[in-house]
């Protein structure tokens, strides 16, 4: 063969011999369906690839000219094929049907580019309706009530859009109770419900609101309301005092009026209270009147008639509409060198418990005194039943007074039970005395959360299980009071006066009236002015002029609304981010209020206003909420408030700020008014510049000369001394004692590195009562409190005998003061943190006096639960060195004088603190002792030196019998560290099973997560059984905690 055809041959076997695509489609379908909406899937057949050419394929490929369809090309094991599989995806398709190329392609097949179809037919979706939470909702609601709004979402499950769903028909027996459900929103939409009582009856009852959507697959969607409604509650009557007295010698002046509280004992709203009727008893007639304004029941004397030695009483009866029992108000009037009048006087005069179904409520204990002498100048007395309820037992003790009400009323089907016990002395002159008692059981709502059971709430306040915090305000105690209802802003419709000078700010304060604006220039600094008491305003009826600052639109918005988001960190002013936005008032004068009301004065609303204490020397006060006549502070050459009508009343502090020069104040805010709240405002650090040896105790809040109604809320504060006194000073209003007291959701951070400004002689305690009833203490985040050796407690209450106000000889003949009194005080789930002092202590420290009328005890009906305390004593090395072991107590409680302490109930606490678990002491056996202390299911996360429980002289249970009185303590299922003290035998029991931890059983204490493991059986999920005597976890609760200051902390 010749050469050149050798090469031709060689030239057209490398052109012939070529891969070749061959497309097996016998397993292939090719055309596939879905939904509009439908996530991606895999088609499940396949089309295999072979090659049929002459030549290996070099770099086989597939591709899709669509999105949706994604193919994937895979070599089989043997390599005589490949299959190539597809996954289509609706999930972004409209409606409609869809084509795909795949193309085959290797740059050694003679066809590469071969190609095949796929059909893809895309079918509308239909919309479903979803709601959550789950659609069936279970609550309980009291008669003549309405409800907190109840909201679910709706969102569309299915596919396409969903036309905007609507309310159909609401059916069932509870229908009528439904109010009229609303849906609003763009998607996902927001069904609000607000069952209403109001109008009803009491029973169980089911509504069935069904959701509508046209189009919907699964319309309609019902949600389920099961409803209970019990019982309206009736208001429980008492009295802040239900006895007083004076001593007169013939010929006398008229003493000072006497003065006492009237209030609903459980918290069930006042219609409002009424004289029912006067009368006297004894020697003399005509010799006293009485006047009742709003809550606040006045006795005043006319002795002028008498010329006879002698003894008698004034007796007072308040009725109201609202309650079910009235109550008596004596004052005793004792005419030269008379024998004292025996008489019954009993405190509280009456008693309200709240249980859930399935429970009992802690015991209480009311105690008996005579009015002007001794238990046995009562005669015997005995007690009886004239109204029973089942399961509550009463037994009176005639050596000490004590008449102790006990609960086993677990049966007891939920409702409201009200009884009667009568007390009958042979002697007494007030013979027979009842008292009534009350017991509301609750129905057990699934996911109820823990709420204070022992105090009575703050009037306009109530406790709700389901949301674990207490609604409402002080200023819903004023029926008549416009646009206040639970703190809500009025509406300002009336004249703006617009203020750039202080002259433009003194004619708008004399001219303004109810519901206008004074608008103050941010930025601009005005003088010093004050507040005229408008012509005819009157507490309670009358409205408030609102002094703003021109950017007030530019500061957080008002939050008023109950819970933890309303009153977020994130809501309250800060004085120097926020500066530019506030109008200023300020005083340069030392001892000078920038604001000063007048006698009586009231309505006023403030906004944006940054109250200035800008002096060049330390001022006494910046702020004085405090009726005087004239600008001075400080009490010198001024008529201070003498009356309750010269209280100033209706203050609203809203998103203020209160800042000083760098001299400081002393007190940053005197609360001296009735129906105050001081919300979202930033108080900074009260300080005082002075050399160390003469720097006074500061305070942030003080309170001591006014009957109350204080809400502090949302705000931040601290102090050189402590957050917020009450009590302390003399109160020139005679018997006045501040009531319903509220303080939540604060930051209480202290500064750190405060270096040689921290005095340890001055920095005392977060919050501290020396007098005050009904208060709440609650969710605060407090942080950073320095020691102090003879204060050691972020909460301190001490009821002390205040002094005597203004006269120089008490007018009631009390040798010391009128008598502290302390009580109905819940101090609930705070955090503290970073703490050189303990949680909590009580230190009755009153003086006991013989026949004191009234009989007052110091301190009762206290409950201190759900709190988390952690010690850090690294925090503190930098100032004066690591606190001293002695100061590292969790909490005590002590009486080194005065008439005792009734009801102190301490649980489900989380605490540090390594010298002991709990201080107890009773240094003095004058007057009473201590009535029912429970200390139960706490736990303690240090592991203690001394104790457990350490008294001095004594530990452990020996302490409890020696010092607090066999009978009178409960101590059960409270845990402390192992490897330091031991609990005694006692302790150890069966019964009281208190116990032992080791650090391992906490889940994560570096990230201050002190829920317990179930490596302990503190824990309710021990294996086994374990937890406290409630079945719970002992300690804290981590999660509610969470959820209730998520926002407040950081």
């Amino acid at each position: 063969m010749a050469r050149g055809s050798t090469r031709r041959n060689r030239l057209w076997n490398s052109q012939t011999r070529r891969a070749h695509i061959a497309l097996d489609t016998s397993a292939y379908i090719g055309s596939y369906t879905a939904t509009a909406g439908d996530a991606a899937f895999a088609t499940g057949d396949a089309i295999t690839v072979r090659n049929t050419g002459l030549a290996a394929f070099a770099s086989l490929g597939v591709a899709s000219n669509q999105a949706w369809c994604v193919p994937t090309l895979t070599l089989d094991a043997s390599g005589a094929f490949w299959t190539v599989t597809l996954t289509v995806d609706a999930s972004a398709q409209s409606a409609g049907t869809k084509t795909a190329t795949l193309t085959f392609s290797d740059a050694s097949a003679d066809n590469s580019g071969v190609t095949q179809g796929v059909t893809f037919v895309v079918a509308a979706g239909v919309p479903a309706i979803g709601i959550t939470p789950a659609s069936t909702l279970s609550l309980s609601l009291q008669d003549e009530t309405t409800a907190s709004a109840q909201t679910f979402t709706i969102a569309n499950v299915g596919r396409g859009t969903m036309a905007t769903p609507s309310v159909g028909t609401v059916t069932g027996s509870g229908a009528s109770y439904m109010g009229t459900p609303a849906i609003t929103g763009t998607g996902p939409w927001t069904l609000t419900v607000t069952p209403s009582a109001v109008g009803g009856t009491p029973g169980s009852y089911q509504a069935i609101i069904p959701i509508v959507s046209s189009g919907a697959s699964n319309t309609p969607q019902n949600v389920t309301v099961n409803l209970t409604v019990t019982s309206q509650a009736q208001a429980l009557l008492s009295l802040t005092r239900t006895i007083d007295d004076a001593a007169i010698q013939i010929g006398d002046p008229n003493p000072s009026s006497e003065v006492t509280g009237v209030q609903s004992a459980n918290g069930q709203p006042l219609a409002g209270p009424t004289i029912q009727s006067t009368s006297y008893s004894g020697t003399h007639t005509g010799w006293a009147s009485a006047s009742l304004v709003g809550q606040t029941l006045t006795v005043s004397y006319n002795v002028s008639g008498i010329n006879t030695v002698g003894a008698s009483y004034f007796n007072v009866v308040i009725a109201d509409a609202n309650a079910s029992n009235t109550v008596t108000y004596k004052v005793y009037l004792k005419v030269g060198a008379a024998t004292a009048i025996p008489a019954f006087n009993v405190m509280p005069s009456s008693v309200a418990r709240t249980a859930y179904v399935g429970s009992s409520p802690a015991a209480a204990t009311v105690t008996v005194t005579n009015g002007a002498g001794t238990l046995a100048e009562l005669g015997t007395v005995t007690g009886t039943w004239v109204a029973s309820i089942a399961g509550v037992s009463a037994t009176y003790t005639s050596g000490t007074g004590a008449l102790d009400i006990t609960f086993a009323t677990s049966g007891l089907a939920q409702g409201t039970y009200s009884g009667t016990y009568r007390l009958t002395g042979t002697l007494a002159t007030n013979s027979p005395v009842d008292i009534p008692i009350q017991l509301q059981v609750l129905p057990v709502v699934a996911g109820a959360k823990p709420i204070p059971t022992i105090p009575s709430p703050p009037a306009g306040y109530a406790w709700d299980a389901s949301k674990g915090y207490p609604t409402g305000s002080v200023f819903n105690q004023l029926a008549t009071y416009r646009g206040a209802d639970n703190g809500a802003m009025p509406t300002f419709s009336g004249t703006e006066y617009v203020c750039t000078t202080d002259g433009n700010f003194t004619t708008a304060l004399a001219a303004a009236v109810d519901g206008d604006i004074i608008t103050l220039q941010a930025g601009t600094t005005f003088s010093r002015v004050q507040l005229p008491k408008r012509s005819g305003w009157t507490e309670g009826s009358s409205g408030f002029v609102w002094i703003r600052s021109s950017a007030h639109a530019s500061l957080p918005a008002y939050s008023y609304a109950n819970g933890p988001s309303s009153y977020a960190q994130a809501n309250c002013v800060d004085a120097t981010q926020h500066a530019a936005y506030l109008a200023t008032i300020q005083t340069t004068a030392t001892n000078s209020s920038p604001i000063c009301p007048q006698a009586g004065a009231g309505g006023y609303w403030f906004t944006g206003i940054n109250f200035r204490a800008n002096t060049t020397s330390p001022t006494f006060n910046n702020v004085n909420l405090v009726a005087h006549s004239g600008f001075n502070s400080n009490n010198a050459g001024v008529v201070y408030q003498q009356t309750l009508a010269d209280v100033p009343s209706c203050f609203v502090f809203d998103r203020c700020a209160f800042t000083t020069a760098a001299t400081g104040a002393q007190n940053m805010l005197i609360l001296e008014g009735r129906y105050v709240r001081v919300v979202h405002c930033d108080l900074g650090y009260a300080r005082y510049y002075s050399p160390p040896s003469s720097r006074p105790e500061c305070h942030a809040f003080v309170t001591y000369n006014t009957d109350g109604r204080i809400e502090i809320l949302g705000n931040k504060f601290a102090a050189n001394g402590i957050g917020w006194l009450v009590g302390g000073a003399p109160p020139a209003i005679n018997n006045v004692v501040p009531h319903h007291l509220v303080v939540m959701w604060n930051r209480m951070w202290w500064p750190a590195g405060l270096g040689s400004e921290y005095d340890a002689q001055v920095n005392k305690n977060a919050i501290e009562f020396k007098t005050g009833r009904f208060g709440i203490i609650a969710f605060n985040d407090v942080r950073r409190l320095y020691l102090n050796p003879n204060q050691r407690y972020a909460f301190l209450l001490k009821p002390t005998d205040q002094p005597i106000g203004y006269s120089a000889q008490d007018p009631n003949g009390h040798p010391t003061g009128y008598p502290a009194h302390v009580s109905d005080i819940a101090i609930w789930c705070n955090r503290v943190l970073q703490s050189a002092k303990g949680l909590f202590g009580v230190n009755d420290t009153e003086a006991h006096v013989a026949g004191e009328p009234g009989g007052e005890i110091g301190a009762e009906f206290i409950e201190v639960g759900y709190n988390l305390h952690q010690w850090d004593p690294t925090y503190y090395a930098t100032y004066y060195g690591v606190p001293a072991l002695a100061e590292k107590r969790p909490f005590t409680f002590e009486k080194s004088g005065g008439d005792g302490v009734n009801t102190l109930l301490i649980h489900h606490n989380t605490m540090g603190g390594a010298h002991d678990f709990a201080v107890g002491q009773d240094s003095t056996t004058l007057g009473g002792g201590w009535v029912n202390l429970q200390v139960i299911n706490n736990v303690h996360t240090d592991v203690p030196t001394y104790g457990p429980l350490f008294f001095s002289g004594s530990t452990n249970s020996a302490g409890l019998d020696q010092r607090i009185g066999a009978g009178n303590w409960t101590w059960r299922r409270n845990f402390t560290r192992s490897g330091g003290a031991t609990w005694d035998a006692t302790l150890r029991n069966a019964q009281n099973a208190n116990g032992y931890l080791t650090s391992a059983d906490f889940t994560d204490p570096s990230g201050s997560n002190w829920t317990l493991l179930p490596t302990t059986s503190a824990s309710a999920s021990f294996a086994g059984g374990g937890g406290g005597t409630d079945g719970k976890d002992c300690g804290y609760d981590h999660a509610y905690m969470a959820s209730m200051l998520s926002d407040i902390g950081g």
